[in-house]
């Protein structure tokens, strides 16, 4: 029975106690009292009355929780079948030829960028154009003379990276990889933005394997010089719950092991919720290989830092904004800081804008990143092409 019960337990039982008390005053006074006798049967129908209501009530709320389960378990349901689609997709496109794979991508860059185009078209409160995939094709209009056609360039994805600074010295100690998309136009659409959408189109998973292609090589160059230099690549639940694109993460650590040892894969602290047990077995292989974890969009509740380590997080990403409670550094976030430390996790300032929020951030983080230090710069198109040795084992994989 739980401690807010006892309450209506100790007044139901009123009424009975005081049904004896009535019964044991007429044996002990040995006279018959009509008064009493009636008394007593009252205070017994009262009592069972109100026992009756008070189960009533808990009965309702019982039925109402359990209708709200119900729906949630149907919704549930709903969102189980849509990802055995997905995943049925995904493992054919991996049986795919890799010049099937290649239009595959494409395609899903172009779908893409219409999701983009149309969400900043409503954004701007235009009308956005229907696609004319499959409308009948149009009547060619008479063009004059000098006006010739102009070919379209085609989307591009850009590798970018972005410097994560010692706070203490401002020196560069890492980098974190992103991931943009160019149109035809000259638009840019950010790598926050891409990654949204594509997580909203079930294609995650490719643009994260595609960040992480580019990223090896240029990571590898950079360790040469700089042997304890580390990247930070995105990384999703989607990715991690699906075997197959598992499969070709494992292939590309295999064939760039010196790189591999740098990469620290970053998860969002939300998205560890929507992990199947095949993604909790993921982030543990990734482990028992030797890969680093890091955890972006860090709160405090909910976290359990020694189930962590052993899913080999190592790095915190903490938004700056969040240590400053508006008169200096939040307690809740100074005592986590000096927990996480006794547990050697290394703290990160995510997107510091301004001197205030790199002080306040200094006090407890190690490293950080964000417009006060540096914009994301971008990586020359050769200096992340892979490895002849790896593009043919990654094709393998596939």
């Amino acid at each position: 029975m739980q401690r807010h019960e006892w309450p209506a337990v100790l007044g139901l039982s009123a009424f009975s106690m005081l049904a004896v008390g009535c019964a044991m005053y007429i044996m002990s006074s040995g006279t018959l009292a009509a008064s009493l006798v009636a008394g007593a049967v009252l205070v017994l129908a009262v009592g069972q009355m109100a026992a009756l209501l008070v189960q009533w009530m808990r009965n309702a709320g019982s039925n109402e929780r359990l209708a709200v389960l119900t729906d949630v378990q149907r919704g549930q349901g709903e969102t189980v079948e849509t990802l055995r689609a997905r995943i049925d997709r995904l493992e054919q496109i991996a049986a795919d030829s890799p010049a099937q794979q290649t239009d595959h991508m494409l395609g899903e860059l172009r779908v893409l960028k219409d999701s983009v185009q149309a969400l900043a078209q409503s954004m701007r409160g235009e009308a956005v154009k229907p696609r004319e995939d499959f409308r009948a094709e149009p009547q060619p209009q008479a063009r004059p003379q000098a006006e010739k056609p102009q070919a379209a360039s085609p989307e591009r994805l850009e590798l970018l990276l972005e410097p994560v600074v010692e706070l203490s010295t401002g020196a560069t100690a890492h980098y974190r990889a992103l991931l943009n998309m160019v149109n035809g136009e000259g638009e840019e659409v950010t790598h926050a933005a891409l990654m949204e959408t594509a997580a909203n189109s079930g294609v995650r998973p490719s643009l994260d394997l595609h960040l992480l292609t580019l990223a090896l090589p240029v990571l590898r160059r950079l360790r040469i010089k700089h042997p304890g230099m580390r990247m930070f690549v995105g990384t999703s639940g989607q990715m991690l719950n699906s075997r197959s694109d598992m499969a070709r993460v494992m292939a590309a650590i295999e064939i760039e092991p010196d790189a591999a040892r740098g990469i620290v894969f970053d998860i969002a602290h939300g998205e560890l919720a929507a992990l199947t047990p095949a993604g909790v077995e993921s982030m543990a292989q990734l482990a028992r290989a030797g890969v680093t974890m890091a955890l972006s969009d860090v709160s405090v509740s909910g976290l359990d830092l020694a189930s962590l380590r052993q899913l080999g997080v190592r790095f915190l990403d903490i938004r700056a904004q969040d240590f400053d409670s508006g008169y200096g550094l939040s307690p809740a976030w100074a005592q986590f800081a000096q927990f996480a430390r006794a547990m050697q996790f290394q703290m990160i300032a995510g997107n510091v804008l301004n001197s205030s929020e790199a002080a306040t951030a200094g006090r407890v983080a190690r490293f950080g990143y964000g417009a006060f230090f540096a914009l994301p710069r971008r990586v020359k198109p050769d200096a992340a092409q892979p490895r002849e040795a790896f593009t043919q084992a990654y094709t393998r994989a596939a």
